[in-house]
């Protein structure tokens, strides 16, 4: 696995992340932090007690001598540190600086995420470098014991006595000076302590470049790599020095937000929050990782560093600084700026940094291409404050996610944007919502830019790039969160169902704490171990939380005492009921009227498989449209009415709306079928038939969108020729029909959607004085905002042109059952007769309610709405109110798209659907235990070992009082040598300390 020292590299090697960890506000490893960026939680809080004493300090009055106007941040929560598992003695920890520690642990995880922990690496050829600044609590407190007796002889009128005890009373309070306190606050030991411990033979340091300091380490480490002097390198950053004195000096300087949250390149952004971090980063030359088997999350392409020069300030942002570090970074990587689709930025969220570094930008990338808005730009400082030495860093592991899920992720409290940035008329947008990140640039993998700027005029910009490399590098991971979880018991008896869910309730009350994803693993791994036979009783719970999860488990046993059957929208479904057959099901598919901006984006973000059906639309279709169909379906985010109702014109414009929902329904019916659900017929309304001819086989999935489009296009141009209008009538067709007759109105029945809703259609003028006569008859009539009278004679002008494209078309005979709007009843399974029907079928009216009665008469004892909201749904629903069937659907309005899911793959197991959930625990990072052993872990692992200590950035305490101490520090003192790389063990008493020996 060794590189021979001075054998070739090239100089712009690509360098690959394969491991990392991080603990940031509120984020204690990397799945919370990338579950905190997706859920765009705001991890800043009033300074807590514990900490510091805000009373003590704050003042609003931002010119107030000696005082902070801030007393919020993000802060880092306290750990269980075991000191016997680093062989460090315990009594050592009250002298070492826990900044060292926590860096401890997190570079431990990262090495263990990279799989480091069980496999051999270059351990002598491996380096460690993190970026730190100033000195922590531990250092602050050593350097206020030692100056207190230089200072305290200077206060006027204090006896001798009185100096000593206040000297002794502020001391009690202060760590002693021990053997370890050196070391324990040098904050270069960060990268020593990892070293030694990881037995690492590389070079070992620190740097600092104050805000930019972890790029800054990066960029040293990719050096080191590309000399060839190490095989792998540990970049890391730390900081936890949200303490008075760190505050005093943001305030004084009057970077701090009043408000206390980071608003990067909102109109309103008056400043940054401060915030903690620790990140650990694995590298590795690109072709050694994947010659070793190293799994990759991503590639960095380049990196480019720079100063400011003579600058009017050494603290103020400066573009030509900024530029030519960016102008650099692309060089190295050998790619345009204009490849780049995201760019993770240094916003601080003060106004005049957030509008120079996009001005910055802007000027980099508009010399490439003039495309505008393409690139989302977003802060994770809006979500953990600013994490200072660390932010780079937090930025890269954010984007490093980013590039792995195919995930455009959020930044929070931007209402307004930078009035000072016309981002309209940018390459760049912000983007404040979770986004599906398709790749709509070219024929190139996902790439982002992440960059980070320090006072003194330092400037680091990283090029990433998505690992798109096969074998075992190309590992699947899914840390994307859910916002629910399925439960799902299958047994022969409900008893026997009602046994094991008090005995999980049970066993999960023991349990203070714990994993709701897990959990839900556990007892769908509990349920592929049974062997029962037949599972007459089912019962699935939906939860949103573990509480939530003992509330339901408490009810729904409560519920099965007396009930052989519950529908509890809440998320409990049991049923006893004989399965419904698979063939016995059917998909319906909504047509035009029922696309929304960002339709079912939520189920698209946790199905990165998703991402080619997507990809291959785009391209499809790439001769239609100016920009991307995705872009149209799920654009960037609106900041004004005026904006978000041009998104929904321009996806309303027919020609888009089609094959938007053609795509999107396409995407709904391969999730369904993932999850071993499947139609036994289809069916579609207007549009939608469409679609459904393409889940039973008979159309393409290229042909559907390509035939979409022309239909869209051909009925725009229709439109346009003969415009026409439609509307919605409160009744049924033979009611509606009548009334018509009696005001010899020029309309047609063009949708006899159910007994309650007909559609007309005609030309405008009369279909306006038909909503007026129906209104006045006591019938309510209103206008459908569409351009053409579909589904009647109006449409000749386009019924020519589809003919011609539908000729070309292929068209193969059905695998399943398609029901016809035209006909109320099957399609042929002839190709050719199904395509004479297409041709039809935009010029006579939607039976949709004889269409569904037939289906009912076939058989059909469920029907499944697939595509966006629940128009068909409700439709059905009144169509067989006489003949009663079960209607679900995909999606809901008022509930996220996952959660929704979560209801209806709930819903389908409990009817009996062979649901296989293996889908949607695959790839988290969940293990395949038990629910009791797993509880049992929980309850075991909350309950602390004699040897834990509780350590936070700021002191360190055992869980159990260690016992005094015999003497002062040095008393007895006597040295063991031998230690490993010159370490000396200095015992007295109870104390034991590693002091190095020079």
């Amino acid at each position: 696995m060794t590189t021979p020292l001075g054998s070739a590299h090239r100089s712009r090697s690509d360098i690959a992340i394969v491991g990392m960890a991080c603990m940031f506000p509120n984020s204690p490893d990397l799945r919370r932090y990338w579950e905190n960026i997706i859920r765009r939680v705001d991890c800043i809080r009033e300074i807590p007690n514990q900490r510091w004493d805000t009373n003590t300090f704050f003042d609003e009055d931002r010119f107030a001598r000696d005082k902070v106007y801030s007393k919020w941040g993000g802060f880092l929560d306290a750990i269980r540190f075991d000191p016997m598992k680093w062989k460090i003695p315990p009594a050592s920890l009250l002298s070492i600086d826990p900044i060292q520690l926590l860096s401890l642990e997190v570079a431990a995880q990262a090495f263990e995420d990279a799989g480091y922990d069980k496999k051999e690496f270059p351990r002598e050829r491996t380096g460690v470098i993190f970026a730190c600044a100033g000195s922590h609590d531990v250092g602050g407190d050593y350097a206020f014991r030692t100056m207190l007796q230089h200072y305290l002889p200077r206060v006027k009128d204090l006896t001798p006595e009185l100096q000593q005890k206040i000297t002794d009373d502020i001391n009690a309070s202060l760590p002693e000076w021990s053997e370890d306190s050196f070391p324990g606050f040098l904050m270069n030991v960060i990268a020593g302590r990892i070293a030694n411990r990881f037995d690492l033979g590389g070079p070992n340091y620190v740097v600092d470049a104050a805000c930019a300091a972890s790029l800054a380490a990066l960029h040293a480490a990719i050096g080191q790599l590309r000399l060839g002097t190490v095989d792998a390198m540990l970049v890391g950053a730390s900081d936890g020095t949200n303490n008075p004195f760190c505050y005093m000096s943001f305030a004084k300087t009057h970077a701090l937000s009043p408000r206390g949250r980071s608003r990067p390149f909102d109109n309103s952004a008056d400043g940054i929050a401060l915030g903690e971090g620790i990140a650990s980063i694995l590298i590795r030359r690109l072709e050694d990782a994947e010659r070793d088997g190293d799994k990759i999350y991503a590639v960095i392409k380049g990196i480019g560093a720079s100063s400011d020069g003579r600058n009017r300030s050494m603290t103020a942002p400066h573009p030509p600084g900024q530029i030519l570090a960016m102008k650099r970074a692309y060089e190295d990587a050998e790619v345009p700026a204009a490849t780049v689709s995201l760019v993770e930025a240094h916003g601080t969220g003060t106004a005049v940094g957030d509008s120079t570094e996009i001005t910055s930008l802007h000027t980099l990338f508009s010399q490439a291409t003039k495309d505008e808005q393409y690139a989302a730009v977003g802060s994770v400082k809006s979500q953990i404050g600013h994490t200072k030495t660390c932010a780079g860093l937090a930025s890269l592991v954010k984007t490093t996610l980013a590039l792995k899920h195919q995930v455009l992720p959020p930044t929070i409290n931007v209402e307004t944007p930078n009035e000072n940035v016309d981002f309209r008329h940018s390459p760049f947008f912000i983007n404040t919502e979770t986004r599906p990140w398709f790749e709509e640039l070219g024929d190139h993998p996902r790439r982002a830019g992440v960059s980070a700027f320090g006072f003194g005029g330092t400037n680091f910009h990283v090029v990433m790039e998505e690992y798109v490399g096969q074998g075992v590098s190309q590992f699947h991971l899914d840390l994307s969160p859910r916002a629910a979880e399925v439960f799902l018991w299958q047994r022969p008896t409900r008893n026997s169902l009602v046994d094991d869910v008090l005995a999980l309730a049970t066993r999960l009350n023991d349990a203070a704490t714990t994993d709701l994803a897990q959990l839900a693993r556990s007892v769908r791994y509990d349920e592929a171990q049974r062997t029962d036979g037949a599972m007459n009783c089912r019962l699935a719970i939906v939860s949103t939380t573990v509480d939530e999860l003992r509330s339901r488990l408490t009810k729904a046993i409560e519920q099965l005492a007396t009930k052989s059957e519950v529908q509890d929208p809440t998320g409990i479904y049991y049923s006893e009921a004989a399965p419904i057959a698979a063939d016995k099901v059917a998909f319906l598919y909504p047509g035009q009227g029922s696309q929304s901006v960002n339709m079912l984006r939520d189920l698209v973000v946790v199905s990165r498989w998703a991402q080619d059906l997507f990809t291959q639309a785009n391209r499809e279709l790439n001769d239609f449209f100016p920009i991307a169909l995705t872009r149209m379906v799920y654009p960037p985010p609106a900041f004004s009415a005026e904006e978000d109702e041009e998104r929904k014109q321009r996806l309303n414009d027919t020609q888009v709306a089609q094959p938007a929902l053609g795509l999107v329904e396409l995407f709904a019916t391969e999730l369904l079928k993932r999850y071993g659900i499947t139609p036994g017929g289809v069916a579609g309304h207007s549009y939608g038939e469409y679609v459904a001819l393409a889940a039973a086989g008979s159309l393409t999935p290229e042909a559907l969108l390509t035939v979409s489009a022309h239909r869209g296009k051909v009925a725009a141009a229709a439109g346009e020729t003969c415009p026409g209008a439609m509307a919605a009538v409160q009744a049924g067709a033979e009611q509606t029909r009548q009334a018509l007759s009696e005001i010899q109105a020029e309309v047609h029945l063009a949708n006899l959607n159910a007994p309650d809703q007909t559609v007309i259609a005609g030309a405008e003028d009369a279909v306006v004085q038909a909503v007026a006569q129906l209104n006045a008859m006591g019938l309510k009539a209103k206008r459908i905002p569409v351009t053409a009278a579909f589904h009647t004679p109006l449409l000749a002008t386009a019924a020519q042109p589809l003919s011609v494209v539908l000729k070309r078309t292929p068209v193969r005979e059905p695998s399943l059952p398609v029901y016809s709007n035209t006909l109320a009843d099957r399609y042929p399974t002839d190709a050719a007769q199904v395509r004479e029907l297409l041709q039809r079928h935009i010029l006579e009216p939607v039976r949709f309610e004889e269409e569904i009665r037939r289906m009912r008469a076939d058989g059909y004892e469920l029907f499944i709405e697939v595509g966006p909201g629940r128009v068909l749904s409700g439709l059905v629903g009144r169509i067989l109110a006489d003949k009663p069937a079960k209607v679900l659907s995909l999606d809901a309005s008022g509930r996220d798209g996952v959660t929704q899911f979560a209801h209806l793959l709930s819903q389908l197991a409990v009817l009996g659907l062979p649901v296989d959930l293996e889908p949607w625990f695959a790839d988290r990072g969940l293990k395949a235990i038990s629910s009791a052993d797993f509880l049992v872990q929980v309850v075991q692992s909350s309950q602390p070992k004699k040897s834990d200590w509780i350590l936070s950035v700021h002191g360190a305490k055992p869980v159990t009082p260690l016992p005094a101490r015999k003497g002062a520090p040095g008393d007895g003192l006597r040295a063991k040598f031998g230690g490993k790389n010159g370490t000396a063990v200095a015992q007295n008493g109870t104390h034991r300390s590693e002091t190095p020996v020079p």
